[in-house]
Parts: C-alpha cells; structure tokens; sequence
C-alpha cells in the first residue's frame, strides 16, 4: 500500500516539475502561463507530511546581494600533445631547432613525449615568442 502512495506522490511530483517548466518557459517569452488554472491532484498537507517523513530539513535560501563582477579573463588554450608537436615542428622548419630544444631542456625534459601535460601551454608560449 506505501508502494502505491510513492508512486502516486512521484507521479504527481513528475507533473508538477513538467508544468512548473511549462509556466517558466511561457514566462520567458512573456506569454501567459498555460498553467495558472492548473490545480494539484494532491493536497498540500498530503505532500507536506510526506516530505517531512522523508526528507531532511533544509535551510531556507538567502538572497546574495549581486555585484558586478569584472569580465573574465579569457581561458588559456588547452593544448594537446599532437598540437604542442606540430607548432613545435613548425619552429624547427624555420630554423629554431635549437631554441626549440632548449625550451623542452628548460622545462626539464629532453623529449616532448616526457612534457607533463601541465606544461604545454608554457611551451607553446615560449615557442610562440621565437618568431618575434
């Protein structure tokens, strides 16, 4: 008999969640909600001695004062090794093969295939900056 109690308040929950972003979406377009009119198959006391037998309390939510916030910098590239070798291949044709070496030396390897991932873009700077 719980069983079927359960199913029932979820299946009424399911509904509800659907209109309740039914009434969003027509409110976001500024349309009248087609779900003003819409009355819960279930009574509120019903639904608040099941949430309460089940559920732990939560605190209410707190309004958090906005700011304006500064716009974000951009993110910096994430590089994978193939991208990290090519550009890296590209210096070396233009004659940095060298510099190019001496980067990966810098960072502590003598091999790309030993650059930790966290390196890449660092690498990829400083090889950026051989052009000029």
């Amino acid at each position: 008999m719980a069983k079927k109690k359960d199913m029932a308040l979820l299946i009424e929950g399911l509904r509800r969640i659907g209109s309740d972003f039914t009434a969003l979406a027509d409110e976001l377009e500024d349309k009248p909600s087609v779900n003003d009119e819409v009355k819960p198959a279930i009574s509120a006391e019903t639904t608040k001695e099941s949430i309460s037998e089940e559920a732990p309390k939560q605190e209410p939510v707190q309004d958090v004062p906005t700011t304006k916030e500064a716009p974000a910098e951009p993110a910096a590239p994430v590089y994978e090794m193939s991208d990290v070798r090519k550009i890296l291949a590209d210096k070396s044709r233009k004659g940095y093969t060298d510099k190019v070496k001496a980067i990966l030396e810098a960072h502590g390897v003598k091999k790309l295939s030993a650059l930790p991932e966290s390196e890449y873009a660092a690498v990829v700077k400083e090889a950026e900056a051989l052009d000029g």
